[in-house]
């Protein structure tokens, strides 16, 4: 009698990102009133849409936090659609923080 032996497949383990996310609680509520916004005015789809964009964005930034540097300030900055991301980065904990969501119309020099 023949018996094969399974191997049990172990998954892959997830890569570790480079840095860690920290999203704070006014970034998080910023975040939420856009994507309920959206969603009220566009639709449920829109709002999806624009929900993954600024996850992407974000995992782009866990992978890759010096894109670019906001005028003479501490903070970098990424844009999803008509919205600005602004964080700023602890390399000594290796984390990224995210601060604030702002729409490109408003003055972001008077916000930040």
């Amino acid at each position: 009698m023949n018996i094969k032996k399974k191997l049990k497949r172990m998954p892959k383990p997830e890569p570790k990102r480079p840095y860690s996310v920290i999203l704070l609680s006014s970034f998080e509520a910023t975040y939420a009133d856009i994507i309920a916004s959206v969603e009220s005015y566009s639709g449920c789809d829109a709002a999806i849409r624009l929900q993954d964009e600024f996850d992407r964005k974000i995992e782009t930034v866990a992978d890759f936090p010096y894109f670019a540097k906001y005028d003479d300030t501490d903070y970098h900055h990424v844009t999803v659609w008509n919205y600005v991301i602004f964080y700023q980065i602890d390399e000594a904990k290796r984390e990224v923080r995210f601060y604030r969501i702002i729409h490109g119309a408003r003055n972001i020099a008077d916000l930040l």
